[in-house]
């Protein structure tokens, strides 16, 4: 697995997971695996030892409709497409709130030529408009200050 950031903070075991994980998902999907991103704890440097592994797979359309979560005590692997990876829903619409979970979250394999990579920094970044509209419409301080720590 060739890969764009490798967090030296996870422990080996961690590393191996994330091989593991990735040369599955090649196996499975092939071409259709486009990238992996790390969330989370871990992501952030966070991580206890009780602490799993956050992973988004980037999938094409067709090898994403075939795909569901699984979680275990160790990984939680989150499969989404590309497509819907690239569609920020903005603030107060359904899902604006899971934006943050790509907060810190390094692109570990990116097979598009760095779509991933933006999308990953687009869903993580309020536009100005949107942080206007969280401190001043919404009166969200709190909501702000949570949202740019994360």
């Amino acid at each position: 697995m060739s890969g764009r950031a490798r967090p030296d903070h996870l422990a080996s075991g961690q590393r191996e997971l994330i091989v593991d994980l990735a040369e599955r998902n090649h196996s499975d999907h092939g071409d259709g695996l486009l990238g992996l991103v790390l969330s989370g704890s871990a992501a952030r440097g966070m991580a206890t030892e009780r602490s799993d592994l956050d992973m988004y797979v980037v999938l094409t359309d067709d090898a994403a409709r075939e795909r569901r979560a699984s979680r275990s005590a160790a990984v939680d692997e989150i499969p989404v497409a590309l497509s819907e990876l690239e569609k920020v829903p903005p603030f107060g619409s359904p899902g604006w709130w899971f934006r943050w979970s790509f907060a810190w979250a390094p692109t570990l394999l990116d097979r598009t030529g760095d779509r991933i990579a933006e999308a990953v920094r687009r869903q993580a970044t309020l536009t100005h408009d949107e942080a206007d509209s969280v401190l001043v419409d919404h009166d969200r301080l709190d909501g702000w200050i949570n949202y740019a720590y994360r």
